[in-house]
């Protein structure tokens, strides 16, 4: 029994979460920039925090998003290079290239996660007027990274699959990503 089937929906599923998340995000950015334009511009008024949330929100929104980009192919490739390659040397690129990727995944991860907790243990907030604990929007761009390194991983095994199989002259099956 494969695991494959099982990683790939794993995979799929947190994706997809984090676009949904990131989109959410994104909507609530715009919202904000629009009561506060309303604000300023009939009530002479401002809620002044609308640039730091927004900051945020984009930090967070393109780390969530970051797996769904990266399932749905719509970080930047070389396909120009890639589509000159014959199969076999396409495989083994392919193959660096997800572990390249996964090993900066794995790092990213690991040093947001370091950020994150010794924020929270020594309790750094933004020292603007929302006082936002520094952990909270860490937080999110560690839960984007974390998918992110799912899908990297997903993709990596799925690559060796792949090439294990074209070895031994089975089908290779669907070339997508996941």
């Amino acid at each position: 029994m494969s695991v494959l089937p099982g990683l790939r929906r794993t995979a799929t599923v947190l994706s997809n979460a984090g676009g949904v998340a990131g989109g959410v995000i994104v909507f609530a950015m715009f919202v904000l920039v629009v009561v506060e334009v309303v604000l300023r511009n009939v009530f002479s008024a401002s809620t002044h925090v609308m640039d730091e949330l927004v900051g945020y929100g984009v930090g967070a929104s393109t780390f969530l998003a970051l797996g769904w980009a990266f399932q749905n192919r719509a970080l930047i490739r070389i396909d120009l290079l890639i589509a000159n390659i014959p199969a076999a040397g396409r495989r083994w690129l392919e193959l660096t290239s997800g572990l390249a990727a996964l090993l900066v995944a794995l790092f990213l991860s690991w040093m947001l996660w370091g950020s994150t907790i010794k924020d929270y243990r020594r309790g750094f907030t933004s020292g603007t007027l929302l006082d936002l604990p520094i952990y909270i929007p860490k937080a999110l761009m560690l839960v984007g990274m974390l998918i992110f390194t799912v899908a990297t991983f997903t993709y990596f095994v799925d690559r060796i699959v792949m090439l294990a199989t074209a070895r031994h002259g089975g089908e290779v099956g669907d070339d997508t990503m996941l």
